[in-house]
């Protein structure tokens, strides 16, 4: 399921240029992992849910909303994720 619906919503951003149906995919990612009943969350989901809608709120030309994600995705405080979520953070928020 996850990997569907990062798919998808990539290909709605990038090849339709069907943002909002690309956020509704993300969306989707950061509710099931934020809703787990048995607390299990998995962070490496939760991050690109957020990384991802972070790129879209940003091509959609909604920066504050871009960082907050960014910086939801930085918390979750994945090592090898730092550097490029830094690197965006500098790009877009900065």
């Amino acid at each position: 399921m996850w990997i569907s619906l990062s798919n998808g919503g990539i290909i709605k951003a990038q090849r339709f240029k069907n943002y909002k149906g690309a956020l509704i995919d993300f969306n989707q990612i950061i509710k099931i992992e934020t809703n787990r009943i048995n607390g299990e969350i998995n962070e490496v989901r939760l991050e690109s849910g957020y990384i991802n809608r972070a790129y879209v709120k940003n091509m959609m030309g909604n920066n504050e909303g871009a960082c907050d994600d960014l910086y939801e995705a930085l918390g979750l405080g994945i090592e090898e994720s730092v550097d490029f979520i830094e690197e965006k953070i500098n790009k877009v928020c900065l």
